[in-house]
């Protein structure tokens, strides 16, 4: 009994690690399709890349680096590419509904910033703008007293 128990434990395992090596893969895949796409290889700035034209490092540390630098529009037009394609739709259709959902995206952006509109960053405010400070209290500084440790 202990040699059938342990040897379904193995195969699970097995099972386990092979489908876990075959997402990396796939996601590796996708982390280079979508890092040629956006020639993240011209900006990446390291000699291999370069002369090779596309990304010839770890790509998924290049991806993570790369891809905080995309613009938001952008991100979200190539997820919802990849989540239209993954329900189905031809090529065409989810470029379609991709630009579809940025323009709404957008328009919603644009809708929430008339109604809460951005607040002046700290450099643009003038003296006069900033609101009056509390008076410094009044009378010398209480004297330091010695700092007493007790456990």
């Amino acid at each position: 009994m202990p040699d059938r128990k342990s040897a379904r434990r193995k195969r699970a395992r097995q099972e386990f690690e092979a489908h876990a090596r075959a997402e990396a893969a796939a996601r590796a895949e996708m982390y280079r399709r979508i890092g040629q796409m956006l020639s993240f290889w011209r900006f990446c700035g390291k000699k291999p890349c370069l002369r090779a034209g596309h990304c010839a490092g770890e790509i998924a540390a290049c991806f993570e680096r790369m891809w905080q630098q995309v613009p938001d529009d952008i991100r979200f037009h190539i997820q919802v590419l990849f989540e239209s394609r993954d329900a189905g739709m031809s090529v065409k259709a989810a470029v379609a509904e991709a630009d579809r959902r940025v323009q709404q995206w957008q328009e919603t952006l644009a809708r929430c910033d008339a109604l809460y509109p951005p607040q002046q960053s700290p450099q643009d405010m003038s003296p006069e703008s900033l609101p009056p400070q509390p008076p410094a209290p009044a009378g010398p500084a209480p004297k330091a007293q010695p700092r007493i440790r007790s456990l």
